[in-house]
């Protein structure tokens, strides 16, 4: 359950992780597939889990400037 960090609904892709550095985009880590396991138990789809390259990620997280 995401009770402490609920996931919007009106956003494409409302989770995401960073993609591990020189492996394929769909590749996930035990942990990654895990959160992704959790966002499906919720009710979304695996897709609007995104995948974001190590340095967008970083950017990503800082928020709106």
């Amino acid at each position: 359950m995401l009770l402490v960090f609920p996931l919007v609904t009106d956003v494409a892709q409302p989770a995401a992780f960073m993609r591990v550095c020189h492996s394929a985009d769909e590749h996930r880590t035990a942990v990654q597939q895990a959160v992704v396991d959790l966002v499906v138990a919720e009710g979304f789809e695996s897709e609007q889990v995104e995948t974001v390259e190590r340095n967008a990620f970083y950017e990503k997280m800082k928020g709106p400037a």
